[in-house]
């Protein structure tokens, strides 16, 4: 008696059937650009863990410092050019680059 083999059924709906030695012909580029990117997403979210903790150490130390909240319930301060703002939703904390103050004209005119 003869072997039968398995038949292959058809691609249900929405599904693709396996392809045989089908593929871009510049995988190995498209491969070298993936390992490039799996590489700087492993050091990304290695600096991402030390991110969170180091703004945990920021909020905490925010915390500690007892200034009195504004009216909206923020904590906010400037600290070496820095603007922290701590919101009070699940203590939220932003820090950026202060913008620095615009001179006004008259406070030009004032000193004269």
């Amino acid at each position: 008696m003869a072997k039968k083999t398995p038949k292959k059924g058809k691609a249900k709906a929405g599904e693709q059937l396996d392809l045989i030695d089908v593929g871009p012909k510049n995988l190995k580029e498209i491969l070298a650009a993936v390992l490039v990117y799996k590489d700087y997403l492993k050091n990304r979210l290695a600096f991402l863990k030390k991110e969170i903790a180091q703004k945990a150490v920021v909020l905490r130390l925010a915390r500690k410092s007892k200034l009195k909240r504004l009216d909206d319930g923020k904590i906010s301060f400037s600290c070496g050019g820095y603007l922290v703002e701590v919101e009070p939703r699940d203590e939220v904390i932003r820090i950026k680059r202060a913008k620095p103050e615009k001179k006004k004209k008259n406070d030009e005119a004032a000193r004269s």
